[in-house]
């Protein structure tokens, strides 16, 4: 604006000696200030035609705290250098930024900004405008872009875990299998007991002869197949209050080392949790390390959860709640969490 406001006041100042000195030379320095600007407002608008723009992440995941890139990739396919290209970018958590970059004639460049996220969660970087300037900025012309988005996930961090604290893991979790063993072999179609039914339980399992006869429903229980699926409950509930981001990101730190925990124990599990307006849980198993990569990607989305909206019942389980404590529940029969 003050470039404008500038190059007017010298047509002005040009028109006033030209017309009141009757100065040929002043004329002529007038129509070439006015033909100097229609040429820069004419190439202003052609060199922004003849620029193509690309986005990308080094990175599409990163852990909390580690340094992120998005790039613009920005190619001049004008004979003509551009001076000043103004970019405005939309930043989750951030909001806009606006910064400026160049380009040489017949180039490809690339330009980009640093992200270190301190909270775990969605990233979202989105071009919302770039135009070129002409050298002297009076004129601007708007380039026109697809829809540059990325989005960056921010994963949580993964500690060490306090294997005392997981004692009773290994040796229930083995007892039980032996049991089980000892008693049916491994054949998960075997039946090795029955009990009463519970709210969750399938209906094909129901014992009908048994139920006619006990005078309410019974479920079968089959032998229970060897590595079977541990549950990882990851309960948001935290008593009706909304958790802050620190609170948020301890706990998902939490269930991200339990779950490399597991892996590196070689237990195959599946994280379970319940989200805003659903009655059935979200369940995302993990069996290898890739698996458990795209697992922390989808718990991210606990961030909206709550875990008041249903029961979750499984033959293993741990807890992890907001209060970063992890719980394991081992009933006699089966859990209900």
């Amino acid at each position: 604006m003050k470039s404008k406001i500038l190059y007017l006041l010298f047509l002005l100042i040009t028109l006033w000696v030209a017309v009141s000195g009757r100065n040929s030379f002043a004329y002529f320095l007038l129509i070439g200030a006015v033909l100097f600007a229609f040429c820069m407002a004419i190439g202003v608008h052609d060199t922004a035609k003849r620029i193509q723009v690309q986005a990308e992440t080094e990175r599409t995941a990163i852990i909390r705290g580690e340094q992120g890139r998005f790039f613009l990739h920005i190619e001049n396919q004008s004979i003509f250098p551009v001076g000043d290209i103004r970019i405005t970018l939309e930043v989750s958590g951030v909001g806009r930024i606006v910064r400026h970059s160049g380009a040489d004639r017949k180039s490809r460049d690339s330009w980009q900004i640093f992200l270190e996220p301190v909270h775990c969660g969605f990233v979202r970087i989105r071009v919302v405008e770039m135009r070129v300037f002409d050298y002297l900025g009076l004129f601007s012309a708007k380039i026109r872009i697809p829809k540059l988005a990325r989005t960056i996930s921010v994963l949580p961090k993964i500690q060490e875990i306090d294997a005392e604290a997981l004692t009773d893991l290994k040796s229930t979790k083995e007892t039980e299998q032996e049991a089980v063993t000892a008693a049916v072999g491994t054949d998960s179609q075997e039946i090795f007991d029955t009990r009463v039914y519970h709210q969750g339980d399938m209906l094909k399992n129901i014992h009908w002869k048994l139920s006619a006869k006990e005078d309410e429903l019974m479920v079968r229980e089959f032998s229970m197949p060897e590595g079977s699926m541990l549950c990882v409950f990851l309960d948001t509930s935290n008593e009706g209050k909304e958790p802050g981001a620190d609170q948020m990101d301890a706990f998902l730190d939490q269930a991200a080392s339990l779950g490399n925990y597991l892996l590196e124990k070689q237990q195959d599990f599946e994280y379970v949790w319940f989200e805003k307006g659903r009655k059935d849980a979200l369940r995302i198993q993990v069996t290898d390390r890739e698996g458990f990569g795209q697992a922390l990607e989808g718990i991210l989305g606990i961030c909206q959860g709550t875990a008041e909206t249903g029961a979750i019942s499984e033959e293993y389980a741990i807890r992890i709640g907001m209060d970063g404590q992890i719980r394991q529940d081992f009933p006699e029969s089966k859990g209900t969490i």
